[in-house]
């Protein structure tokens, strides 16, 4: 759970006070800007698309069964949203593939292996199905097309993928 003040839960703070929206982007700022940046490959961009994001969430607010989890997926989805609308409005479909490291902060440079390595671990109709929906901003539909596979196997590979992916991230956060 994230930093208290008084007692009071960070998320139990929301919509109070400025430096329990900052201590909201300590924590997750990095993340939120690692897949904004995978997405628009513009830092710039990435960065509006943030703070929009942030500042979506932090205006959302919370109830008192949200945890930090929550919390956090709820911002990953605006930010994934809000990348995917500024890839669409903005330009023409990029391929989908991580971004070069170059354009990274070696920080985020060696979460983004750590992310590659994780893919490369999933069975290849899975990683293309996450690869084409998160990184080609491709609806399920356009995936089923381009892979010629039913729609309903589509979004069993995208959860399937993501169940594994966050089944290799809790290995990675906590190891037995």
């Amino acid at each position: 759970m994230g930093q208290s003040v008084e007692g009071q839960p960070l998320l139990d703070r929301t919509g109070e006070d400025e430096s329990a929206l900052a201590d909201l982007y300590t924590q997750h700022g990095p993340f939120a800007y690692g897949l904004a940046v995978g997405i628009v490959r513009d830092g710039t961009a990435a960065e509006e698309i943030v703070c929009a994001a942030f500042l979506e969430t932090w205006v959302g607010g919370t109830d008192s069964r949200t945890t930090a989890r929550d919390v956090r997926s709820r911002l990953l989805a605006v930010v994934h949203r809000r990348a995917a609308e500024f890839v669409r409005s903005s330009y023409p479909r990029p391929e989908h593939k991580f971004p070069q490291p170059g354009l990274l902060p070696d920080w985020l440079a060696l979460e983004r292996e750590t992310a590659w390595g994780m893919l490369c671990q999933l069975p290849d109709t899975e990683r293309q199905v996450l690869e084409l929906a998160y990184f080609g901003c491709y609806t399920l539909t356009e995936i089923a097309t381009r892979l010629a596979l039913p729609v309903g196997t589509v979004g069993g590979h995208l959860r399937a993928g993501l169940d594994r992916l966050a089944e290799q991230q809790r290995e990675v956060v906590s190891p037995r």
